[in-house]
């Protein structure tokens, strides 16, 4: 159902002309980005899919899988606290420079 749609040709010589190719428009964005979307998803799945072959393919690879795999709750943990911390800083210079600088006035 996600890209399920319906698309109605516009009747361009009735009144409403301007409205039909407007909804013909609004229709076929929202069709193409659904279908970035899927594909985006597919792609992202046929990298997961590969990368349990990449032992297979050398053994460097193998051992940059294997490092990768022990290091990805401390990878995890950094992307964290550096999210916070940016966080961080965005906030105390938004209250801080908000007033001074044109930039931080706003989110």
């Amino acid at each position: 159902d996600m890209i399920r749609t319906n698309y109605r040709y516009p009747d361009l010589t009735k009144d409403d002309a301007e409205q039909q190719l407007l909804r013909a428009g609004y229709t076929i964005n929202y069709m193409m980005q659904r279908t970035s979307t899927c594909f985006g998803l597919q792609l992202w799945l046929m990298v997961l899919r590969s990368i349990k072959f990449i032992p297979q393919i050398s053994r460097r690879f193998s051992l940059i899988s294997d490092t990768l795999l022990n290091a990805v709750m401390d990878i995890y943990a950094f992307l964290v606290m550096a999210v916070v911390i940016l966080f961080a800083f965005a906030i105390f210079f938004h209250f801080a420079l908000g007033s001074y600088l044109r930039e931080f006035s706003t989110f």
